[in-house]
């Protein structure tokens, strides 16, 4: 392994794997899974009332394909959307890249309905928070039984339990963009906009029974291995300055298992192209490079909202507005879009002025890609929720049900 060959993988991460054809967008979106009695987490394997054994059943009957997890199965429907579990045994539902946000939002409330209709029968709930309200961080166990995630669960154990709160009890959206033919811009734009996303979309106010940031999600994110997190700002040289993060990062997927991870700097002298792959999977930042950008820094969402979050980060990236005038996302800056949300006059004004730039680039890509309905609930959700100070954790519902998926149009 030469660091000749680390920079070229990397950058082969920052290159677009659909080239001039049109823009597509994916989603995943993860929920916790919890007991409807006790509102505590329902786990995905017996005993209790597991999910699984609903989610398998329901598979079989719907002729879903059946995978091999890390662990767990996970089941892919025929329209490519995949329904699988985090350690923690949240529940996760990925689309595949689709090529508008109609299709999107389809995608995510026929599976959901699908999956509630399951779960509902065995007393289970889908819980749309970023972060479990009531349970105590000691409670949840590891589900996932693979060398990645035990590995990844020891290494964040000896820095405190931000590690293993993130790891069994958050939940996030993630929106898949293709990097076109201006990958480093589109890095930039998403990027610069990881404070107003966190801010305007923070569903997670509390934390074992207490009050807490509105984004208790982001605020775990924040209290992380500090090597493997954050976000970047503006640069002359983007794939470079992610090179020297991955190579700071502690490399814990290689050496003795008990014991702490060494850099990847310091390791990398005896290690394979695979064992970099690797590594890179292991980086956790706000933007992640992958042959496309994957942004993480949204809440868990009721459907009805995921989609208005995919159209809010689709339509800066892909627009071609300038950006409003920020300072780069800096970790204090994270810190306060998560504390304090669009509750603050002034991450208020600055996510009202990305709403701007969000729906001048949805108009400017075209209703293929988003519909004057899709235009219209991102309006809609600017007016009731970003401009009055409200996020979607000011909503009391927290379980989904059938009912608010059919009237999600």
């Amino acid at each position: 392994m030469t660091p000749d060959e680390a920079a070229r993988i990397l950058r082969d991460r920052f290159r677009s794997r659909n080239p001039g054809a049109p823009p597509r967008i994916g989603v995943e979106v993860e929920f916790i899974c919890v007991d409807r009695e006790s509102g505590r987490p329902a786990p995905p394997l017996e005993p209790g009332p597991a999910t699984v054994p609903a989610v398998a059943e329901l598979a079989a009957s719907r002729r879903w394909t059946c995978m091999d997890g890390r662990g767990l199965p996970a089941f892919v429907r025929p329209d490519g959307t995949v329904v699988s579990w985090e350690p923690g045994g949240q529940l996760e539902v990925a689309t595949p890249p689709l090529e508008s946000l109609d299709a999107v939002d389809a995608a995510l409330r026929t599976t959901i309905h699908d999956l509630v209709g399951a779960l509902d029968p065995r007393g289970v709930a889908l819980l749309a928070r970023g972060l479990d309200p009531l349970t105590p961080v000691d409670v949840p166990e590891l589900w996932l039984d693979h060398p990645r995630y035990r590995r990844m669960s020891a290494h964040y154990d000896r820095g405190g339990p931000a590690g293993r709160r993130m790891m069994r009890q958050t939940a996030a959206v993630h929106v898949n963009l293709d990097f076109g033919e201006r990958p480093l811009e589109r890095w930039t734009r998403a990027n610069l906009a990881i404070p107003a996303a966190t801010a305007v979309f923070a569903n997670s106010r509390r934390v074992e029974g207490r009050p807490g940031w509105r984004s208790e999600r982001a605020r775990t994110w924040r209290t992380l291995d500090a090597s493997r997190t954050g976000a970047f700002g503006r640069s002359s040289d983007p794939v470079g300055d992610y090179l020297a993060f991955a190579r700071s990062a502690h490399a814990f997927l290689t050496g003795p298992e008990d014991e702490p991870a060494r850099s990847w700097s310091e390791i990398e002298h005896a290690a394979h192209p695979d064992d970099w792959r690797a590594h890179l999977t292991t980086l956790f930042p706000e933007v992640r490079p992958r042959g496309y950008l994957e942004v993480r820094s949204i809440d868990a969402l009721g459907p009805e909202h995921v989609t208005v979050a995919a159209a809010f980060v689709a339509g800066i990236v892909y627009g071609a507005a300038p950006v409003p005038v920020v300072p780069d996302p800096t970790r204090e800056r994270l810190e306060t879009a998560a504390r304090d949300g669009v509750g603050s006059a002034a991450v208020r004004r600055e996510a009202l002025a990305w709403w701007e730039v969000a729906l001048d680039g949805l108009a400017s890509v075209g209703p293929g890609f988003a519909s004057p309905r899709i235009l219209r609930r991102a309006a809609d959700f600017r007016r009731e929720f970003t401009e009055r100070g409200r996020d979607p954790g000011d909503d009391t519902r927290e379980w989904i049900d059938r009912a608010s998926l059919d009237t999600a149009v």
